[in-house]
């Protein structure tokens, strides 16, 4: 009982051992993985940051403009939209609208003149009408049947009054594609959401429906609106039922405000992420359960045998099995010990021919022996075994050693428990051992010969179906250690189905006794699932008397590698050439001893000429088609290659047989032996296409940045160039403290001429303007912008206060001298200006606005003293004053 007890207290600490283990690889592997999908909620919140933080400034910069400079009737303005609207990959549209929300222009033109005063993008902000604010609208329907979110600045015109707002609609595809690079898992969902709950768009697309609103009561939504955090990882039950592990990110703005932000959200099924998990608990509860079982069932058996020997303890049944058996008795207590004529045989000694005692006995025991034969010993003394059965070595008389199997039982104990005597039987099994030894040294010679090829061994007695493999070939097919191969069905169960008649057509010739040999390969399933190619190679055995074979002995090895290779160079070469036709690249050879030249048929296509043309290719006539200007270039590469060793990777245009001029690339490189070339290898590959994208969007990009730093209507620098400017120079100039110099200026009475001849005059007197002071520009570096409405501003490097006010005196007699007409100013009859002069030697400490600050303060002075002059702080403002 007591031994049992034992077993269920061991039992019972491995039972807790492995829960607690399972239990924290629980938790380990669910900590992962919310890691893991906090990481990508991170990445597309930040990707999705960055495309949002663009759109606003996008949206702050049109509205800017539209204040300040252009009009929404500009004709430029659709063509300015529609350059934005392609230049943001994000965005699917761009409006205008006017304070009653009709959209007085759009990126897209079916959307201009029609009213969407009745929707929440424009509702909300007109209500609310805060400039700094960016509107986040709830997702909707559009009338083509797809779900947008827009995002709206609103607008004001410069005495205060509401003035519209301008909205860009968000594209979903985008944003689908950006969902789908985080996703790794096929139950991975990735959703974007309002602030409200209502969902925008989903990845798979078949899971969530787009509208949906998810800020349910007990939500994981409504939880992580709840708890007030920005990002956050919760578990629970999904709006479908499932229990889901969910990563939650808000976009809420960064430099600016949104009034209502996004929620990305990255989740997984908790079943799937925990499904190897759960293989493992039921592998460990399958082994305790197994170890349980044979650990009791082991105990039982003991116990039952030390009662069946206890028993035949009685009777003295260790007898003689032969005359060919040695008998020992050892008395351990009187020290005396006794052995038959037999055993004296054995070991070459005549019987009494030396005094027996214990140490002379085990003096005749092999050194190396010794600990073997007391370890065997050992537990039999202590009770713990019923009897001890060991081969070991003794000393021949003659000096050799004698292998003997020795069988030995304690006969008696003292009242302590410990033996008494001894009593034993050697077996004389020299024979068998040398035949043993020389057998397993043939055998391993074998197997290593077996293993150094690879080779599985197989011995087959067809009649019965019967087979035997060795260890090597269980081995390759995963089935060692365990059950091995007994029989043919086993074997043909593993074969590939696709294989089975073609290895069956191979093998009838030799079972039918026409060939003596077959030889075949095909696949095989392993233990773990998969299947590999092998090569099997046998011959007949023996034969019945009508031919037949009745025994085939073979071998088959793993033939895999060199079969995936042989495909994979098959697909290569097919790859190559398919790749080859769809990136138009081709490759060719210059042997440089025979002067020949070779071409794949792609490059044939390329030059649009026919392989079966028969054209003589030659290193001249390929040179040929390349343009003059490019004919110098590729001879002094090929040159260069030849002389030096020195590839090249050139583009060049080409004159193709139809007269067409393309582009392509060209490489080469040398093919050397002992330091010298011997041939010359390369591609080329028709870059046409991607030439054409590159001049396009090379012209697109220099239009987009002309859009975004120039005054649409003037065509002087606009006022987001000069801020970037005035920032730059300000820190340069505080490097290398040297002054900078800013001229504010402003047409004088500018109002009453716009009120009174109408906004088209009003514009081309600024055009006018800016014309004439562009002329005042005397040195690089200065910059003339359209600093708002009718106030422009001049910006001077390295210029002190006495040079800009020459500038200043300059601008005001150009302005005199062009005579425009004004005849609404009471200050004079033409045109005049009024400008405040500033200079500073930059300062890193201070802001570039100081500088603004005090032009600023001297333009008002120079509107207060009477207009129509300059004024410095420094000079008489008389004395700049123009009549």
């Amino acid at each position: 009982m007591q031994q049992w007890i034992i077993l269920a207290a061991v039992l019972a600490g491995l039972l807790a051992a492995g829960g607690y283990g399972l239990l924290h690889a629980r938790r380990t592997t669910l900590q992962q993985e919310r890691d893991r999908i906090a990481v990508q909620a991170h990445v597309i919140e930040d990707n999705l940051m960055r495309q949002i933080e663009g759109v606003g400034n996008a949206l702050s910069g049109m509205r800017y403009d539209l204040i300040t400079g252009d009009t929404p009737i500009s004709p430029s303005l659709p063509l300015r939209l529609r350059t934005l609207s392609e230049a943001m990959p994000g965005v699917r549209s761009l409006l205008v609208l006017d304070a009653d929300g009709r959209a007085l222009q759009s990126s897209r033109p079916d959307l201009v003149g029609r009213d969407f005063s009745h929707r929440e993008y424009f509702t909300t902000p007109r209500r609310q009408q805060d400039d700094a604010m960016l509107y986040v609208s709830q997702p909707f329907l559009t009338s083509d049947k797809v779900y947008v979110i827009t995002l709206t600045k609103t607008m004001h015109a410069n005495d205060g009054s509401y003035a519209g707002s301008v909205t860009a609609s968000l594209d979903p595809n985008y944003f689908t594609i950006l969902a789908r690079s985080v996703l790794y898992a096929p139950d991975m969902m990735v959703t974007l959401t309002h602030g409200s709950g209502q969902v925008f768009l989903s990845v798979p697309e078949d899971r969530v429906r787009p509208g949906l609103d998810v800020n349910t009561p007990g939500s994981m939504f409504r939880q992580y609106v709840d708890a007030g955090k920005l990002n956050h990882v919760l578990q629970g039950t999904a709006h479908n039922g499932t229990e889901r592990m969910v990563a939650m990110r808000t976009l809420a703005g960064r430099d600016f405000r949104m009034d209502q932000p996004l929620v990305v959200i990255v989740s997984r099924d908790v079943s799937t992420v925990l499904r190897r998990w759960y293989e493992s608990a039921a592998l460990s509860l399958v082994f305790f359960i197994a170890l349980a079982t044979v650990l009791g069932c082991t105990l039982y058996l003991e116990q039952r045998r030390r009662q069946v020997l206890t028993e035949s303890q009685k009777r003295f049944e260790f007898g003689l099995q032969g005359a060919d058996l040695g008998l020992w008795d050892w008395d351990i207590a009187r020290g005396r010990m006794f052995v038959n004529d037999r055993e004296w045989q054995m070991l070459g000694y005549r019987p009494g021919e030396v005094d027996l005692t214990p140490a002379f006995w085990t003096s005749l025991l092999h050194p190396d022996d010794r600990p073997l034969v007391r370890r065997a010993l050992r537990p039999h003394l202590a009770g713990r075994q019923g009897s001890c059965q060991i081969e070991h070595r003794m000393r021949h008389k003659q000096g050799h050693w004698v292998w003997v199997l020795d069988h030995a039982m304690v006969v008696a104990r003292n009242p302590a428990g410990k033996a008494a005597r001894i009593l034993g039987t050697h077996l004389d099994v020299s024979a068998r051992k040398d035949a043993e030894a020389a057998l397993k040294t043939t055998t391993r010679r074998l197997e290593l010969a077996m293993k150094a090829g690879n080779f599985g061994l197989f011995d087959w007695h067809v009649p019965s179906g019967r087979i035997i493999v060795n260890e090597e070939g269980l081995t390759m097919l995963g089935l060692y250690p365990g059950p091995p191969l007994t029989h043919l069905d086993q074997w043909l169960a593993l074969r590939h189905p696709d294989d089975e008649a073609q290895a069956q057509a191979a093998l009838a010739p030799m079972l039918e006794g026409a060939d003596n040999f077959y030889h075949a390969e095909y696949r095989v399933r392993h233990a773990d699932g998969y299947y590999f190619w092998i090569r099997i190679q046998a011959e007949a055995f023996e034969h019945a008397a009508d031919g037949t074979a009745t025994r085939v002995v073979g071998t088959y090895r793993d033939v895999d590698h060199r079969r995936q290779a042989e495909d994979a160079l098959a697909r290569a070469a097919d790859l190559q050439k398919r790749t080859g036709e769809l990136a138009k690249v081709g490759g060719w050879e210059i042997d440089l001893q025979a002067m020949t030249l070779t071409w794949t048929s792609e490059i044939y296509r390329i030059h649009e000429l026919d392989i079966a043309s028969g054209m003589q290719l030659s290193i001249e006539s390929a040179i040929a088609f390349y343009a003059p200007q490019s004919q110098t270039t590729i001879r002094q590469a090929i040159g260069d290659t030849i002389e030096f060793g020195r590839p090249w990777d050139l583009e060049l245009q080409v004159l193709t047989a139809r007269r067409r001029m393309i582009w392509v690339r060209s490489q080469g490189t040398a093919v050397l032996v002992q330091g010298r070339a011997v041939a010359i290898m390369g591609t080329v590959q028709d870059i046409t296409d991607r030439k054409q994208f590159e001049l396009e969007l090379h012209k697109a990009n220099e239009r987009l940045s002309q859009i975004s730093l120039t005054d649409a209507l003037t065509g002087v620098a606009n006022r987001r160039c000069f801020d970037r400017t005035l920032e730059a120079e300000w820190a340069r100039g505080a490097r290398q403290q040297q002054p900078l110099a800013l001229l504010m200026i402003d047409i004088d009475h500018f109002k009453p001429y716009n009120d009174a001849l109408g906004h088209p005059a009003g514009d081309a007197c600024l055009r006018a303007v800016a014309d004439v002071l562009s002329e005042c520009i005397r040195r690089p570096g200065e910059l003339l912008a359209r600093y708002g409405g009718e106030e422009f501003a001049l910006l001077l490097i390295h210029t002190p206060l006495e040079g800009a006010e020459v500038v200043a005196q300059r601008c005001l007699e150009r302005i005199r001298q062009a005579a425009l007409p004004h005849a609404y100013s009471p200050t004079a009859a033409q045109v005049t200006l009024s400008i405040g002069v500033a200079s500073l030697v930059p300062s890193a400490h201070e802001p570039a606005s100081r500088l603004v600050a005090e032009a600023d303060a001297r333009l008002y002075q120079a509107k207060a003293q009477g207009r129509n002059q300059f004024w410095s702080g420094t000079a008489d403002p008389s004395s700049s004053a123009i009549a």
